[in-house]
């Protein structure tokens, strides 16, 4: 589980510093604020602020980590209990988080375990104005375990994949449309990007969530498939499209995130398998959008 935290703070906090002039990894100083250990667990960009922010599976808390002063720091006890699960608290995971620079709100969508059908994904948001979470009510959606980013330009939020109906397509969410707003299936991969379709559906460890970002550069959303090919999804056709890539991809238990500054996508891997129980890896890779 340490190792899964790790892997998750690490990949993340790089999003946001320049990969040059780095001699390597560097342990931060553990302090008495500092997360208690947990996985399978992500978290959300703040540009406004410079933070990350997450929410702990277990027990609901809300944190953030500043990676200008390297501190994390407790923001909110139990709330919500549980977010966007269908679930006994303190069994969810795999949470996708999107921050929405036009509300200041922290998103979060169904996490897992999740029913496997169709179902009302309920719909939680994290103001940080008013330092409280609200559930918006259940909607048609995704499912869990998805990938999810904001679009600022088109005012959207981004799904892909999830844990119910895995590969089932792309969800946009309009926020104009209000914050209790629906999700709708703007494509069917399994047609139209059967390659796209097959990588999502015979992905063991559901990582989706894990494997794609957004290219605040080019204003795409971006799915690395485990054979190394990145796929970019198109937000005027709402269509995906495959770029082939050159050298060894990382490993499938591998995190990503993209950096603006060097125009790299990132990806660590910890451990090459669910719970540890594959290759211990401990590689970083770097993919040059350019």
């Amino acid at each position: 589980v340490a190792i899964l935290m790790h892997r998750f703070l690490l990949a993340l906090v790089l999003c946001v510093l320049p990969t040059s002039g780095w001699a390597g990894w560097i342990q931060l100083a553990d302090t008495s604020q500092s997360i208690p250990n947990f996985g399978f667990q992500y978290g959300a960009w703040d540009p406004t602020r410079g933070v990350i922010w997450t929410a702990r599976p277990d027990n609901s808390d809300t944190w953030k980590f500043d990676p200008a002063t390297n501190v994390w720091s407790f923001v909110l006890a139990n709330q919500p209990v549980p977010p966007g699960l269908l679930s006994t608290p303190g069994s969810r995971h795999n949470c996708g988080m999107a921050y929405d620079s036009l509300r200041d709100r922290v998103f979060i969508t169904g996490c897992a375990p999740y029913p496997e059908s169709p179902a009302p994904m309920p719909s939680w948001s994290y103001s940080v104005a008013a330092n409280a979470w609200t559930n918006h009510g259940g909607s048609p959606g995704p499912g869990g375990d998805v990938a999810i980013v904001y679009d600022a330009a088109r005012d959207t939020l981004i799904s892909l994949g999830g844990w119910a109906n895995p590969g089932y397509g792309t969800w946009e969410r309009h926020q104009t449309d209000g914050l209790g707003a629906t999700f709708t299936l703007y494509d069917n991969i399994q047609t139209q990007q059967p390659a796209l379709f097959a990588d999502l559906v015979s992905d063991p460890g559901k990582e989706t969530f894990n494997r794609a970002g957004w290219d605040s550069t080019r204003n795409e959303m971006w799915y690395v498939a485990r054979d190394g090919t990145l796929w970019r999804y198109n937000t005027t056709t709402r269509t995906w499209s495959g770029q082939a890539t050159t050298g060894t991809p990382p490993p499938p238990y591998s995190v990503y995130a993209y950096n603006p500054t060097d125009d790299v996508i990132l990806a660590w891997c910890g451990c090459n398998g669910w719970d540890c129980d594959g290759t211990v890896v401990s590689a970083t890779y770097l993919l040059n959008r350019a």
